[in-house]
């Protein structure tokens, strides 16, 4: 038997800080951030002059004050700051209260400067083309990108010099001096995307850009007939999917693609993902310093629906970076997600491969473990919240942030239904009901007696019947007797 004892308050009011969004930009000339935090009132009394405070390492740069109605919500404005020289701890905070946890917001920000992108399109393809591409790089912030356009004959070397990744969206390759500009970007240490389709003819690429593709293409195409195909055979491991490894992570094996430009792997491409038909989806390779990619569909939302799903602008971000030579981790993390210090190692700009010391973790609570990141799984579990340390061994001075955060989801302090909590959690007491049915399917003498003496009157029935037909037999018989000489039936 299960007792449910009520250990809930009597005002569950609780206030908390639902997340933060830090906004880059210039401010007299130099670069300066703004951070927005969301703040929810839970209770049912408005809160007056609620005080807001940024720190950024230790030091409070910045002071607000909001008031929020009764289960309502208000965006907190911190700053402008100067934006911090290296990456540093941020923490917004706001008064205690009955929950402190979700008070307190933490989150590692990023000195990354805006990135800037060349994207080249075909000669008279639709202006609106590449609006999905372009609307998911402007809300990029960490890093943000700088995205310029240029049509394929009018690209110039200049530009691609700007640049931090080329793409080239259903677009051929440039000729002439623009084109090689793009082959020493991407030798140089420059990322390049291609993102095929109807535009896109193999046979533009001069042979000097041989070396660039990860693969040819053929004609397109389509998988109507099966209402598309779907992405399949993912490298969870390569920078542009390690995002969505987690089972939380988004389903970037949801969105459908209907028609696509098969791609034949070169000798030095290697296939990152491929579709449920067994084509090559994503293709990549090193080019000297540089990484370039070959995407099968362009993002229009008629050759798939990518670029309406959720998981389009995470990856776009995840590929952009990838490709400028960066990769940047969550600015926060959820306590009790796993990390891999792999992924923290390349943001600091070190090479896994070549360390040879133990890297160095120190937790919020200041324990410190040694890991040795040339195993097989060098992961951590973030069981803490606040900000913890990752370095190599002998280089504190370098340490990298982690900033964890407590799962807002555990903040709503109204009280459970208490009869549906039983309910869900107890096996239901069927013995009164069946003792009910069993007493009301339980037969009496008396009900056996009377269900008998039934029994009785027709047996009786019977005989009676019985006794009639001998007797009308017997005056049949004797009223017609058999004819002279003849013997009844059954005489011999």
């Amino acid at each position: 038997m299960l007792t449910p004892v009520d250990l809930s308050i009597s005002d569950p009011s609780n206030v908390l800080i639902t997340g933060v969004d830090p906004r880059r930009s210039e401010h007299g000339g130099r670069p300066t951030v703004v951070v927005a935090a969301r703040i929810v009132n839970q209770g049912p009394t408005s809160i007056t002059d609620l005080s807001v405070t940024l720190s950024i390492n230790g030091q409070d740069v910045a002071e607000t004050v909001v008031t929020i109605p009764p289960m309502e919500s208000r965006t907190a404005r911190l700053g402008p700051v100067a934006q911090p020289s290296t990456i540093a701890r941020a923490t917004v905070h706001i008064g205690d209260d009955l929950l402190a946890p979700d008070n307190t917001f933490h989150l590692a920000l990023s000195n990354r400067p805006a990135l800037s992108l060349l994207l080249i399109e075909a000669r008279g393809a639709p202006n609106d083309g590449s609006r999905y591409l372009r609307d998911a790089l402007a809300i990029a912030d960490d890093p943000a990108f700088e995205v310029t356009r240029a049509r394929r004959h009018s690209v110039r070397p200049a530009d691609v010099a700007a640049a931090s990744v080329v793409v080239l969206h259903d677009s051929p390759f440039p000729g002439g001096p623009a084109g090689e500009a793009i082959i020493e970007h991407v030798a140089g240490g420059g990322g390049l995307w291609i993102i095929l389709g109807g535009r896109s003819p193999v046979g533009s690429w001069p042979e000097a850009a041989a070396g660039l593709m990860p693969g040819r293409w053929r004609s397109t195409v389509d998988r109507l007939d099966r209402q598309g195909v779907s992405l399949a055979g993912i490298d969870y491991h390569h920078p542009a999917f390690r995002i969505f490894s987690g089972p939380d992570d988004g389903n970037v094996a949801g969105p459908r693609f209907f028609r696509y430009r098969p791609i034949v792997l070169a000798d030095s491409g290697e296939a990152v993902a491929r579709y449920t038909d067994g084509g090559v989806a994503l293709a990549g390779l090193g080019y000297g310093a540089g990484r370039v990619l070959l995407w099968g569909s362009p993002f229009d939302n008629l050759w798939s629906n990518l670029p309406v799903q959720p998981v389009f602008l995470p990856f776009v971000h995840q590929v952009a970076q990838y490709l400028s030579g960066g990769q940047t981790i969550d600015g926060w993390r959820q306590a009790g997600q796993v990390v891999h210090l792999r992924d923290i190692l390349v943001e600091m700009g070190i090479d896994s491969d070549t360390l040879e010391q133990e890297v160095i973790v120190e937790g919020p609570s200041r324990w410190r473990r040694e890991v040795d990141v040339r195993a097989s799984n060098p992961f951590v579990t973030l069981a803490e919240a606040g900000f913890y340390s990752v370095y190599p061994l002998g280089r504190e001075r370098a340490s990298y942030p982690v900033a964890v955060n407590v799962n807002r989801a555990e903040s709503d302090l109204a009280p459970l239904d208490i009869e549906a909590f039983v309910a869900a959690v107890t096996v239901p007491d069927t013995s009164a009901a069946s003792a009910s049915a069993t007493g009301s399917m339980t037969v009496t003498p008396a009900d056996r007696e009377r269900r008998q003496g039934i029994w009785w009157f027709l047996l009786l029935g019977v005989l009676a019947l019985l006794v009639v037909e001998s007797l009308w037999s017997n005056r049949f018989a004797q009223a017609h007797p058999a004819p002279a000489g003849q013997r009844p039936a059954g005489n011999e």
